[in-house]
């Protein structure tokens, strides 16, 4: 049953990130100067995102973004720079996810059709993560603030899904990677 799941999961992660590459079509506002010519970069990135006044880091080809609205916690944000940009975030680490109630799965992967083209699934490392796939074309930088909260929104409004009783209970830690819902 479980391997039907994962293999669901995956089904799920590509048909969502087929679906997010077509469904970003970035308004034609002029790109950031640093980001004006050909595809973004690790450090173009980089650069657009900390004029948004985010708390941003470069991690070796990764940019690390955390995000805090509301005062009602924090979510942090990895994205990947290649061909697409991969939108990534930590949600809770099980330390077995194979121990998980089969309909814990099931609900959050049911989700993933109100949720895209940001979609759940679990990494090679056991965390559950929301991931975004984009094309890797300049947008405006105004336009990457309404990715980022709008990647924060599906967490918070998904908290209840993602993070049940039953993910809880085979969780490695004892609090959530991103925020609770903002009340």
């Amino acid at each position: 049953m479980i391997r039907n799941i994962a293999k669901l999961g995956c089904i799920a992660l590509v048909l969502g990130a087929a679906v997010a590459v077509h469904a970003d079509p970035s308004p034609s506002a002029a790109p950031s100067p640093a980001a004006a010519s050909g595809p973004y970069t690790t450090e173009t990135l980089h650069e657009d995102l900390k004029k948004l006044g985010y708390q941003t880091e470069k991690v070796d080809d990764e940019v690390h973004v955390t995000i805090t609205r509301d005062g009602a916690g924090v979510t942090n944000v990895l994205l990947i720079v290649s061909e697409g940009i991969i939108v990534m975030c930590p949600l809770a680490t099980l330390a077995k996810p194979e121990a998980a109630p089969a309909a814990a799965f099931r609900a959050i992967l049911e989700e993933n059709y109100k949720t895209a083209p940001a979609i759940f699934g679990i990494d090679s490392h056991g965390r559950l993560m929301l991931y975004r796939l984009l094309s890797n074309h300049h947008r405006p930088t105004a336009r990457w603030r309404e990715l980022l909260e709008d990647q924060d929104d599906v967490i918070r409004k998904t908290y209840d899904v993602w993070y049940s009783k039953d993910i809880q209970a085979v969780e490695k830690s004892s609090a959530p990677a991103s925020p609770s819902p903002a009340k």
